[in-house]
């Protein structure tokens, strides 16, 4: 396997794909991974996936340019704006803001910048509240508020991930608040403004 291999030309997604089903079978099909969860009133979760149905990461940035791929992405628009739970959770292999280097392109949204927008901007005029992304791909934790959007994301980190020897996250954006998460310890700044709004 090709590491970060990705994409719907890629001639090894047929086997990764086969390979991801016997290990963790689905009840959503043999070729699809991206699904939503509900969990009661209070919680939908939305598993995303963002490798099959992705456009190449060195491609320019742009509306035709895809991380989920045309269907999941209206999948998801439909899914969250017209969820019912208290808490919408969207979960992600990708981080949303975190520049892990100054080498591009990068393996997440930092490199899907246009189609982010698009995704928030609809939740924004659709005045979707109470949803927050899981996010990982990095070996520390962090917790992102992005009080402009009002959402937090949370980056989940390896277990064993030590805060005091991670390699530093550069700064969020402007205008954005971070905490230094630890799976063991928890977060070093927490944050009384993530309450649910009511619906």
């Amino acid at each position: 396997m090709t590491n970060d291999f990705r994409g719907p030309d890629e001639p090894l997604m047929p086997l990764g794909r086969r390979t991801f089903h016997e290990y963790w079978p689905l009840s959503v099909g043999p070729e699809r991974i991206y699904r939503s969860i509900r969990w009661g009133r209070e919680v939908e979760v939305f598993v995303l996936d963002g490798r099959q149905y992705s456009d190449p990461v060195g491609a320019p940035d742009g509306p035709g340019k895809s991380l989920l791929g045309r269907e999941q992405r209206d999948w998801l628009l439909a899914g969250v704006t017209g969820s019912t739970a208290t808490w919408k959770v969207l979960v992600t292999s990708s981080p949303l803001s975190i520049l892990r280097s100054a080498q591009g392109p990068q393996d997440d949204y930092v490199s899907y910048e246009h189609e982010l927008g698009v995704i928030l901007d609809t939740f924004r005029d659709a005045g979707v509240q109470n949803f927050v992304w899981l996010t990982a791909d990095v070996h520390w934790g962090q917790a992102i508020e992005y009080p402009q959007r009002g959402f937090w994301e949370f980056v989940g980190s390896p277990i064993g991930a030590n805060p005091r020897s991670a390699p530093r996250p550069s700064p969020p954006p402007s205008g954005h608040s971070s905490a230094s998460c630890s799976s063991t310890s928890g977060c070093t700044a927490a944050s009384s403004r993530m309450r649910p709004q009511p619906h």
